[in-house]
């Protein structure tokens, strides 16, 4: 009978087939022997109570199986290749299928072993065969008593393992479980932060009690009941000085963050700002806490003011602005940061 042997084998590969075992040494592939047939197992019986431990002597024989459960089959061993010289192992019995387990039996006592002959040079490794597939784990038997341990014999060749058995299929995955509490230590989180920068130039006409919007900034809180933190900063002057101007916030039209309204006083933020010279600026800044509860997008307007003799006020740069590197252009900021409850 023909034997397809594999492509491109590397030195000392074996391949098992027509009963035998080859081995490619090279040049090659080279007969080594036919490995007998792997017996059936036998039925294992039930364990008795552990023994005392014995001395250790010769290896008695095992005690009868007991009544095995159902197993799956075994796959068919794959051929051996040949072991190098060793020492002589006795025959083992034909095996009969596993049982159901049983409870373990006492320690008998172990017999003496034989000596243990010379090994032998490492022998080609064969081939492992296919995995059978792995049938019901059955009850285990006892075990017979065991003599004395003796010198440590030559390792015979391992047979090959028959075929693993297939994968059974996967569950069904479970439902989404509840989302737990937010963890100890959330409140005061910083969620999310806006920033808003104004650096170009902004101008409006002063008049008593009246206020211009400079730049506005937005921001969409995640919970009615986190708060905002609201940051800015910005400058002013005046074309004609000595006058007071002031700053305020809105929240979408609502005022926010100023002083009690007295008498015909003008509440606001930052106030009172008075500058003493055309080519002077005065810088202003707020932080306050701002609570919206709402979750849809909230507006902050910041807003400038001056009274009606200061006749027009700047934002961003001085009243005379002098095309001179002795000058300069100041930006304007508005921070927004959702703060958890």
């Amino acid at each position: 009978m023909a034997i397809n042997f594999p492509n491109s084998p590397s030195t000392n590969d074996t391949f098992v087939a027509a009963g035998s075992r080859w081995l490619w040494n090279g040049t090659a592939w080279v007969r080594q022997g036919s490995p007998g047939s792997q017996g059936v197992q036998g039925a294992t019986g039930a364990t008795g109570p552990q023994g005392n431990q014995g001395v250790q002597g010769a290896t008695g024989a095992g005690g009868p199986g007991g009544s095995a459960g159902p197993t799956g089959p075994q796959g068919d061993d794959g051929a051996a290749g040949p072991q190098g010289n060793q020492g002589v192992q006795g025959a083992t019995g034909s095996t009969g299928p596993q049982g159901n387990q049983g409870v373990q039996g006492a320690q008998g006592v172990q017999g003496a072993t034989g000596s243990t002959g010379p090994q032998g040079n490492q022998g080609v490794q064969g081939a492992t065969g296919s995995t059978g597939p792995q049938g019901n784990q059955g009850v285990q038997g006892a075990t017979g008593s065991t003599g004395p341990q003796g010198n440590q014999g030559v390792q015979g060749a391992t047979g090959a393992g028959g075929p693993s058995g297939s994968t059974g299929p996967t569950g069904p995955q479970g439902n989404q479980g509840v989302q737990g509490a937010a963890a100890a230590g959330a409140n005061g989180k910083i969620l999310q932060v806006v920033h808003v920068e104004k650096t170009d130039v902004f101008s409006a006409n002063a008049s008593n009690g009246s206020f211009s919007t400079i730049f506005s900034a937005s921001i969409t809180p995640s919970s009615t009941s986190n708060k905002i933190l609201v940051m800015w900063n910005s400058n002013l002057s005046l074309r004609d000085t000595g006058q007071r101007a002031g700053f305020r916030m809105l929240r979408g039209s609502t005022v926010v963050n100023v002083g009690d309204t007295l008498g015909s006083r003008v509440p606001a933020g930052v106030g009172n700002l008075r500058s003493n010279a055309t080519n002077e600026n005065i810088p202003a800044s707020q932080m306050f806490l701002d609570s919206p509860s709402s979750t849809s997008s909230v507006t902050y307007n910041l807003q400038v003011g001056a009274e009606s003799g200061a006749v027009e006020i700047f934002v961003g740069r001085s009243e005379n602005n002098t095309n001179s590197n002795t000058y300069y252009t100041m930006a304007s900021n508005i921070v927004l940061m959702e703060v958890a409850a």
